[in-house]
């Protein structure tokens, strides 16, 4: 971790970053600057794969995640791109706080492929996990729902740590399947009474959870709280990830954020090449 140096020039310039969330069925590649101890969200982009990242071939993966990274660098001045990459990675990659070795070598042929220039990576779901005790003050404990068009994964979080998580393709309703893996984990007497949905695309789907009758087989004390996150949530929690491995702030305004939207194009006097701030991936 770097930390602030006394002194710096006010006049240092940004250096961009692309930030990769590879979800089960979906890319979102995120622009975002640090300008001195200040990290900001710059614009994404989001490319679908055909089926499961896990299904796709390294072709196939490559030409999701090189559409994904030319909508967010919209952004940049012409001839400009971003190699300086923070990874955010399935759960299911990670073992032992490393990238499995079958994840690390695809990741690593991507980067060459691609250009981009790894230094560091996150779990995707511990993110969201960060963020919310960041915003709630409290270290969390719920279930949580990562939402997708066919597949979904749903994760045991305890105290704020992730203990176990399993992912299926969608049965009869989003509710439907969470409720049938919940009986296939290794749960305490209880379950937490607060289900956390992300990755959603509309407010349908909380209200299903929410009208969903839960099976009295599951250890729920009463009806679980249903919470949904933002559709930038994801971003949101993959730049608070970056910013706490950076030792830099995080500077985001969520109205400011439209997922939908086209953002501002970045002048060719606002880019500046510097040295990547070092977070080893191993």
């Amino acid at each position: 971790m770097k930390l602030p140096i006394p002194g710096l020039s006010k006049k240092t310039q940004a250096e961009y970053y692309l930030a990769l969330i590879l979800r089960n069925e979906r890319v979102t590649s995120v622009l975002f600057s640090k300008n001195g101890n200040i990290i900001k969200y710059l614009g994404h982009g989001e490319e679908d794969f055909a089926n499961t990242i896990e299904d796709a071939t390294t072709e196939q993966f490559l030409e999701v995640l090189d559409k994904s990274i030319t909508q967010a660098e919209t952004v940049l001045p012409d001839n400009i791109e971003t190699k300086k990459t923070i990874f955010g990675l399935k759960d299911s990659w990670i073992t032992d706080n490393k990238i499995k070795k079958e994840y690390l070598e695809k990741l690593k042929r991507t980067s060459d492929e691609l250009g981009l220039e790894p230094i560091g990576f996150l779990v995707s779901a511990e993110s969201i996990v960060n963020l919310l005790q960041k915003e709630e003050g409290t270290p969390v404990t719920a279930i949580l729902v990562e939402m997708g068009q066919k597949y979904i994964t749903v994760s045991f979080v305890k105290s704020g740590k992730i203990m176990e998580s399993k992912s299926s393709e969608i049965h009869e309703s989003a509710p439907f399947t969470v409720d049938t893996l919940l009986k296939h984990f290794q749960t305490p007497d209880n379950m937490p009474p607060r289900v956390v949905i992300y990755g959603a695309d509309d407010d349908e789907v909380t209200q299903e959870f929410i009208g969903h009758p839960w099976s009295k087989s599951l250890p729920f004390l009463h009806l679980p709280q249903i919470n949904s996150l933002p559709k930038d949530g994801s971003i949101k929690a993959m730049l608070l990830g970056a910013a706490t491995q950076m030792g830099a702030e995080l500077l985001y305004d969520s109205q400011g954020v439209d997922v939908d939207d086209t953002p501002t194009k970045i002048t060719p006097d606002e880019f500046t090449n510097f040295e990547p701030v070092q977070i080893p991936i191993e």
